[in-house]
């Protein structure tokens, strides 16, 4: 989904090119290829068979995953299968160095070539300057917009150790409509939609129903979405039809979503110890 609107914000294709022109491969591979469908506002793949007519320009993504099966090189591997499959008159072959023991192995086999990482074109850099913490590259990574990125910010309040789960999701509702207005005052007419996402663990999935509920009765009313259906919806200046103005947030847990793709997230209950 990222891909299919990325490709139509910043290369201007259009819809007809992106469902007549782009296919994807995704898990489970035995699947076939994929054609992209635009509908609606809405982002969603068919299934058109084991192959194309011709490819011209394939790229496997987190392409060490495919290569090896725990750490073992195999005669025959799902890269190579894939490959096989869907031949292409240009390859590209992407992999994080860091996370792959075997790239050297992939790098003699197919003769790739080092890129190293010298933009982040959509992180601040709060979040540059944390990700160091974990990287192993010796160069520097800088950020074209130089942004330092809103801190993190914590807040703490005392919950009653005898509350109702209706008395506990009261207040953490409480406590998140206040952040969603805190937002909206910071950043006067600034759309929420696709911007704001609410990140739970299954114990707190069902704040859902009462944070429903009080959104819905702003003065400006906001609807809860999960990631998936974010994710696979057009936002409006990239839809050929901009009748879809309801702002909404996604609400979700924390398995099923990419916080770097939101500029807002709110962790709900994340305090606990690790051991509940």
């Amino acid at each position: 989904y990222h891909v299919v609107k990325w490709l139509m914000h910043r290369k201007g294709m259009t819809e007809e090119v992106i469902q007549n022109q782009f296919f994807v491969s995704f898990e489970p591979f035995d699947r076939g290829v994929h054609r992209v469908v635009i509908d609606d506002n809405k982002i969603s793949f068919v299934t058109v068979g084991s192959s194309v007519k011709e490819n011209v320009f394939v790229v496997v993504d987190e392409a060490h995953h495919l290569y090896a099966t725990e750490g073992v090189k195999e005669d025959s591997t799902l890269l190579h299968d894939l490959l096989e499959k869907y031949p292409s008159k240009e390859l590209v072959l992407l992999s994080d160095i860091s996370q792959s023991i075997l790239l050297t192995q992939m790098d003699n086999e197919f003769d790739t070539s080092e890129v190293h990482l010298s933009e982040v074109i959509r992180s601040s850099v709060r979040i540059m300057l944390a990700a160091q913490m974990f990287s192993i590259a010796n160069y520097d990574v800088i950020s074209p917009h130089n942004q330092q990125g809103l801190p993190l910010g914590v807040i703490i309040f005392l919950l009653d150790v005898a509350a109702s789960i209706a008395e506990r999701n009261t207040l953490y509702v409480d406590k998140i409509v206040g952040e969603i207005k805190r937002i909206r005052k910071k950043f006067p007419g600034l759309s929420l939609n696709g911007r704001v996402a609410i990140l739970v663990d299954e114990t707190f999935i069902d704040l859902k129903e009462e944070l429903n509920r009080v959104l819905s009765k702003l003065e400006q009313p906001i609807s809860l979405e999960s990631a998936h259906d974010a994710t696979s919806t057009l936002s409006a200046d990239l839809s050929s039809d901009n009748r879809h103005s309801e702002q909404s947030i996604v609400f979700d847990q924390i398995n099923n979503a990419d916080g770097l793709e939101f500029l807002f997230v709110i962790a709900v209950g994340f305090d606990r110890p690790v051991s509940e």
